[in-house]
């Protein structure tokens, strides 16, 4: 027998509701926002435009979760609510079923409780249950308890299996010197998914062989052995925070409330304190009333998208010096991956977790959750200083891994590895290595140092099988191609942006910043990206994450829609040749003729001249010499073309133009974008003096490029 129930008498027991009011509830229900609510139910997610989560404080075994759902647009009446919790709880008895028709693809099957659809129309209200004998229960939230289940390291093998039998394996020595051969399939590797923090403390006297001959070995060697003093990195900080004004050496004692977006992800939170307390990562300071706070108690807040939770330390870096930070940037990386290379990449587990805290600096990174008091034993993810540490350490094992003969990029915690390039004197000694052994020698030593330093790991984000094509940093690097092309999920992601400011007549000017910025990290992979973002770049300016909302209209939505292109588009930008190669461009004062001429190495002189049409004539003089420069390039782009080109100029508006990559001159930019496909161009000012001539009419003015 089913059992119904009256609208009064479910919503006397969740005494939760409201109405979906708008069409698509788009009004009604954001991402983000607070939603009203009745009674003691209180919001803890939206998680979408239909998809909202609650959590009811009834009872402190109990959590309900409602679902709100306008199953069809146009159908503003309906209100539907799809409500879980536990069975016992209503006293429903397990296994009764009910799936109208009308709510049967609205109501699905949830493990362990009861689906209870509510359809409230004009002809009255249906039921649908589902159940099982586990009930749904809080979160347990206990660090105390956490605190004495700390993780013990383990090993696996390169696809993260447990370690069999474990062999002998060849010296790195052995292996550069093209003694041996070798793949990571030789090696043990710490398993990721029992990460320990700060174990590169416990590896100090590699860390010493490998810095023997370091530049930083003191600066690197005091992190290492003395951990990070966060008094090392204190300046004076004198201003305002906030409304209150600060004039100290130090941080004072402060404490700050977490952000507002944690409501929204309150077992995600719970889950993740307690994984770090197991890990080593964070420590139990005490509970709230109980003990007295960190010096500094600093919010928590969540990144929605991965979620990722991060410790919000502004007011901390108030006090914490900038340091210089240069970094290898994936353009860097046709230097050492020829064409047909294999290549293979590492992510370093938990990156910041690796390196720890002083005693004495912990209590500058103190937070609380749930009645209790914590602090970080390690350099948190949003501290000033924490790139800097974590780079200067990581490259320190980067530096000794290319001193034996490994070509390696790194940006902060990832890696690229390239083929082993080991001395003549050793590859002339014995036969041929394919590509494949090469890399696999490569990528078997850099993991080996790494794995002897004390790192871990993150094999999952790992590409640990030498490839020719491969993803590193969002970009998919190919040396078949040898080229950088963008894979599709980014595609996909950019054009999802890109409709939906196209399908507004205004959008704000955060929105717009997100597109110019996917645009902006294009530049490597679709050529002269960035002056087909001058108006975007225009409608931003002056602007930081703004809500102001900006018009999609006249030469923007042109050059919106003009990005459309990149959705069926599968050409790319190829790698640079390195030639070099000698240009002349000469435009004429008189303003009625231009002229070029391209000198390349062992060849005779190609030289192009001719008469400005009658529109050109009217042109700017700044203007004609870019289509001058243009028009050269054109007659010899077989010569120039994949070229590196140094422009030497005297005409500072072409230059400031071209640094800019665009500027307000629209007919200036539709001549930039001509010369930059296929072309890396660099421009530098010189002295008028020293162009030399092209022609003996003194009415002409010299350009002068070298590729």
């Amino acid at each position: 027998m089913v059992p119904f129930f009256s609208l009064a008498t479910v919503l006397s027991q969740v005494l939760v509701s409201w109405d979906l009011c708008s069409p698509l509830a788009s009004e009604a229900v954001e991402a983000g926002a607070q939603v009203p609510y009745a009674a003691n139910a209180s919001i803890v997610r939206v998680q979408s435009t239909y998809n909202c989560q609650l959590s009811f404080k009834q009872e402190e075994t109990i959590k309900v979760y409602c679902l709100c759902i306008s199953p069809f647009g146009f159908v503003s009446l309906f209100r539907v609510c799809v409500i879980l919790f536990s069975p016992h709880e209503l006293g429903f008895p397990e296994g009764v079923i009910l799936s109208p028709s009308l709510l049967g693809p609205l109501t699905g099957v949830f493990r362990g409780c009861f689906a209870l659809g509510v359809l409230s129309t004009l002809h009255g209200m249906l039921l649908s249950f589902q159940g099982n004998s586990k009930r749904f229960k809080a979160f347990h939230f206990n660090p105390e308890e956490a605190a004495l289940q700390r993780v013990s390291i383990s090993w696996c093998n390169w696809k993260g299996e447990p370690q069999g039998v474990v062999t002998p394996v060849p010296s790195v020595h052995m292996v550069s010197t093209l003694k041996a051969k070798a793949s990571p399939s030789f090696l043990s590797f710490r398993n990721p998914d029992a990460f320990v923090a700060g174990e590169l403390y416990r590896h100090i006297h590699k860390w010493e062989e490998i810095l023997a001959q370091h530049p930083k070995q003191d600066e690197i060697l005091s992190y290492i052995k003395y951990k990070i003093n966060v008094r090392d990195f204190f300046i004076r900080f004198r201003g305002d925070f906030q409304g209150t004004f600060y004039d100290s050496p130090c941080p004072p004692r402060a404490q700050f409330s977490n952000s507002k977006s944690c409501l929204c992800f309150e077992d995600f939170i719970s889950s993740t304190i307690l994984e770090r307390v197991k890990n080593g990562s964070l420590s139990v300071w005490g509970r709230i009333g109980e003990v007295e706070p960190p010096h500094l108690v600093m919010p928590l807040t969540v990144e929605p998208s991965k979620p990722r939770l991060c410790h919000d330390e502004r007011f901390l870096n108030l006090w914490i010096r900038d340091f210089p930070l240069k970094l290898d940037y994936i353009s860097d990386l046709p230097r050492y991956a020829a064409k047909f290379h294999c290549q293979t990449t590492m992510d370093d587990k938990n990156g910041y977790d690796h390196v720890e805290l002083s005693e004495e600096s912990r209590k500058y990174f103190g937070l609380q959750w749930q009645g209790w008091y914590f602090v970080y034993n390690t350099i948190p993810f949003g501290w000033r200083g924490s790139a800097y540490v974590y780079h200067s350490i990581g490259m320190a094992a980067t530096s000794y891994i290319r001193s034996l003969g490994v070509p390696c990029s790194q940006y902060i915690d990832d890696r690229h590895i390239g083929q082993l390039s080991p001395s003549p004197e050793y590859r002339s000694s014995v036969g041929d290595w394919s590509d494949l052994e090469f890399a696999n020698a490569a990528i078997f030593i850099a993991a080996f140092v790494l794995i002897s330093l004390g790192y871990f790991i993150g094999l999952s984000k790992s590409s640990l099988i030498p490839a020719q094509a491969l993803r590193f940093l969002g970009f998919l690097v190919d040396s078949q191609l040898c080229a950088f092309l963008l894979p599709e999920d980014r595609k996909i992601k950019f054009a999802t942006l890109r409709e939906h400011i196209l399908a507004n007549r205004e959008v704000s000017v955060k929105t717009l910043q997100r597109l110019a910025g996917k645009i902006s990290s294009f530049c490597i992979a679709v050529p002269a990206a960035l002056l087909y973002a001058r108006d975007i770049f225009r409608s931003t300016a002056g602007f930081s994450k703004s809500l102001r909302l900006v018009r999609v209209s006249g030469a923007l939505r042109k050059e919106i829609e003009y990005w459309r292109f990149l959705d069926p588009w599968k050409g790319c930008l190829p790698w640079l040749n390195e030639k070099h190669v000698v240009v002349n461009i000469s435009s004429d004062s008189a303003d009625f003729g231009w002229g070029g001429s391209i000198v390349p190495p062992g060849m005779l002189p190609l030289e192009v001249r001719d008469y400005w049409s009658s529109d050109a004539r009217s042109l700017p003089i700044v203007v004609k010499e870019a289509i001058a420069f243009v028009y050269t390039l054109q007659a010899g782009k077989t010569l120039v073309t994949n070229a590196r080109v140094d422009a030497h100029t005297d005409k500072m508006a072409f230059l400031q133009s071209w640094e800019k990559q665009g500027g307000k001159n629209v007919q200036l930019n539709d001549a930039l974008r001509a010369a930059t496909y296929k072309y890396h161009l660099q421009l530098c000012k010189t002295e008028k003096s020293k162009i030399p001539k092209l022609c003996h009419n003194k009415g002409f003015r010299y350009l002068i490029t070298e590729i």
